[in-house]
C-alpha cells in the first residue's frame, strides 16, 4: 500500500473520527508576487516565508509550513546551499521547485512532492543530510519527478528518501552516507523508477542491519535503473546495500529480478514471479514469439508455463505478433508500459495460457477471434490492469477447458460477441470477473455450457465493490434475463434484477449499460471539540 504524506491535508485539518489540528502551525502558500526567492517573505501568503521555521518558532511562537500549489507570478527557486534548512515544503499539482544552487546542503529539511510536481536540480547536487543536525526527509508521491546531477542521501546527518511513485533521474550517482559516520540513512522505494549511474555507499554502517542502504519496501513495484553491470549490482546486493523490507538477501535469491536486455543498462526490481525464469522481449530477429533470437536469455518462454515467463516491456526492434492459433499455449506472458502484442491469426485457440496486460499495454486482435480455453487442457487466464486495452472481433471465455478473464481496469472492445462457455456438453466453470474498467460488446452477449449461471459455474461476475461496466450496443438490452438466471452475478452471488445493487442505463440511444450501484449510505457521529458532526456516505439516487 502506498504510504502517502500530504502535509496540506494533515496540518490544520480534521479527518473522520480523528482531530489532527496542530495549534501554533501556520501554513504559508507560495504566490511569487515579488520574485523567485523562496526566502523572501513577500512571496508567501501572510508575508512570511516558511524558510527556517519547521521546528524553530517565529516571534509569535508559531512554526510554519510552505505550500507550493502553482508556480505563481514567479516560479520558486532555491538559490544557495543552506537556504531551506529547518524548513517544511509541499509541492503540489504541476508546480516546479527549481534548484539553481550548485549544491544543496540540507539539514532538517522536509520536502513532499505530490501529483505531477517537479523538483528540478538538473546538473546540480542535492545533499540530503549534509552536516550535523536534524534528519532531512524527501517524499515523492503519485507521478512527481526529481532530476539532479548527484543525489546524496545522508552524510553527517541522516537522510531519508521515500519514493512512492514517480521518477527520479540522476545523471550521476546515487550516493548514500558518503561523508562517513553512521547516519542510518535510507532510500525506501515502494513504486516508481530511479535512474542513476550506480549506487555508492560510503558510511561505516553501509549495508548493516539498521544502517545505511537502499530498501525496496514490501511488495515494491519500483525499479532501480543503472549503467552498472549485473555483476556489479549483484555485489551490492550481497553487501546488503540493496535490501527488501529492511532484510538482506543474497543475489542468488529469486526475490530479485535483474534485467540487462537493454544494452548499457541494468534494471533491478523485485521479482513478481518468484520461481520462474524471466525472459525479456527484444525483437532483435523478427516478430515471432517462438524465435530464441527475439528474447534476452536462453531459449524462449513459449510453451514453458510454470518454468518461464516472457515479459514484453516495449515493442523492441520488431513488435511481437501471435501468428498461429496454438502459438501461446502453455505460455505465461506479461505486457507492460505501452507495448503492443498483436494477433494476426484469424482465431487464437488458447489452452494453458496466462496473459497479463499492465499499464497502457495493448492486445490488438481487431477483426480476429480470441478463444480463451478452446480445447481440452489447463485453464487459461487473461488479466487487464491499469489502463490496458484489448480489442477483438469475438472473445470466447472458456469452451472445453476453463477460461478466466480478470479485468481490474482498462478497456475491452469487441466488434462482435462476448461468449462464455459455449460448449453445451461441458462445465468448465469459466468466469469474466469485472472489478474496474469498461467492456463494450457490439454483438451478442451469451453464456452457454451445462453450468451456465449455476453456483460455481460459468457466469459474468461483478466483483465486490466493482466500478466497472458492461455495455451492449443495443437499445433496451435484456440484462434482467441474464441476472435472473444467475448468468450475471455480484461477488459470485446470484441476485434478482429487482435488487437495488444494479444500475441499468438506457439513456444513450443504441446502447445499454450495466453497472453496480455503490453500497447504501451509512451514517455516523464523530465527536469534535465537544460537538457532534453527522457524517454521511454518498447516496446514489437513480
Amino acid at each position: 500500500m502506498k504510504n502517502i504524506m500530504k502535509i496540506a491535508g494533515i496540518v490544520g485539518a480534521v479527518l473522520l473520527g480523528t482531530s489532527v489540528v496542530q495549534a501554533g502551525v501556520v501554513t504559508n502558500v507560495w504566490t511569487g508576487n515579488s520574485n523567485a526567492d523562496v526566502g523572501d517573505n513577500n512571496n508567501w501568503t501572510g508575508f512570511q516565508s516558511p524558510d527556517g521555521f519547521a521546528t524553530t518558532p517565529d516571534v509569535n511562537g508559531d512554526t510554519h509550513i510552505g505550500i507550493i500549489n502553482t508556480d505563481g507570478v514567479n516560479a520558486p527557486v532555491v538559490s544557495w546551499g543552506g537556504q531551506i534548512n529547518n524548513t517544511v515544503l509541499e509541492v503540489n499539482n504541476t508546480a516546479t521547485l527549481a534548484q539553481t544552487a550548485a549544491t544543496l546542503n540540507a539539514i532538517g529539511l522536509t520536502v513532499v512532492l505530490n501529483d505531477s510536481a517537479v523538483y528540478n536540480a538538473a546538473g546540480n547536487t542535492m545533499i540530503w543530510g549534509q552536516n550535523a543536525g536534524n534528519a532531512s526527509t524527501l517524499t515523492l508521491n503519485d507521478t512527481a519527478s526529481l532530476s539532479a546531477g548527484i543525489l546524496q542521501v545522508g552524510k553527517t546527518s541522516q537522510g531519508i528518501f521515500n519514493q512512492n511513485g514517480g521518477a527520479v533521474t540522476l545523471t550521476g550517482n546515487l550516493q548514500m552516507g558518503n561523508g562517513g559516520g553512521s547516519s542510518a540513512s535510507r532510500y525506501n522505494l515502494a513504486a516508481g523508477t530511479v535512474t542513476a549511474v550506480t549506487l555508492s555507499i560510503g558510511a561505516t554502517d553501509a549495508g548493516a542491519d539498521g544502517g545505511t542502504y537502499f530498501n525496496f519496501t514490501a511488495d515494491s513495484t519500483g525499479s532501480f535503473v543503472s549503467t552498472a553491470t549485473a555483476d556489479q549490482l549483484n555485489t551490492r546486493i550481497n553487501n546488503g546495500w540493496f535490501r527488501v523490507d529492511d532484510v538482506a538477501y543474497a543475489s542468488t535469491d529469486d526475490i530479485w529480478l535483474i534485467n540487462s536486455s537493454v544494452p548499457g543498462q541494468t534494471t533491478l526490481s523485485l521479482n513478481p514471479n518468484p520461481g520462474l525464469v524471466t525472459q525479456w522481449w527484444t525483437g532483435n530477429a523478427n516478430s515471432a514469439l517462438g524465435d530464441n533470437g527475439n528474447w534476452f536469455g536462453t531459449g524462449n518462454p513459449i510453451g514453458a508455463a510454470g518454468t518461464k515467463i516472457g515479459v514484453i516491456d516495449n515493442n523492441g526492434v520488431n513488435a511481437p505478433v501471435v501468428s498461429w492459433g496454438g502459438e501461446i499455449n502453455n505460455t505465461s506472458l506479461e505486457v507492460n508500459n505501452t507495448a503492443t502484442l498483436a494477433q494476426t491469426v484469424a482465431e487464437l485457440n488458447a489452452v494453458g495460457t496466462t496473459l497479463v496486460l499492465n499499464d497502457s499495454a495493448v492486445y490488438n486482435a481487431s477483426v480476429k477471434i480470441m478463444a480463451w480455453g478452446q480445447n481440452a487442457g489447463n485453464a487459461s487466464t487473461l488479466t487487464l490492469n491499469d489502463s490496458a486495452s484489448l480489442s477483438a472481433l469475438h472473445l470466447q471465455v472458456g469452451k472445453i477447458s476453463q477460461g478466466i478473464v480478470n479485468q481490474n481496469g482498462g478497456t475491452v472492445t469487441l466488434t462482435g460477441d462476448l461468449r462464455l462457455s459455449l460448449d453445451n456438453t461441458t462445465s468448465p466453470a469459466s468466469r469474466y470477473n469485472l472489478a474496474a474498467g469498461t467492456v463494450t460488446v457490439a454483438g451478442a452477449f451469451s453464456i452457454g455450457g451445462t453450468d451456465a449461471g449455476i453456483d460455481g459455474g460459468s457466469y459474468f461476475n461483478f466483483t465486490e465493490g466493482s466500478t466497472g461496466s458492461i455495455t451492449i450496443m443495443s437499445d433496451n438490452y435484456n440484462f434482467a434475463g441474464k441476472i435472473n438466471t444467475g448468468q450475471v452475478r455480484l461477488d459470485d452471488t446470484a441476485l434478482t434484477s429487482e435488487d437495488s445493487a444494479w444500475k441499468i442505463d438506457n439513456s444513450v440511444s443504441g446502447q445499454t449499460t450495466l453497472s453496480v450501484i455503490p453500497e447504501p449510505a451509512t451514517l455516523g457521529l464523530i465527536g469534535l471539540s465537544g460537538a457532534s458532526i453527522l457524517i454521511a456516505r454518498r447516496f446514489l439516487v437513480l
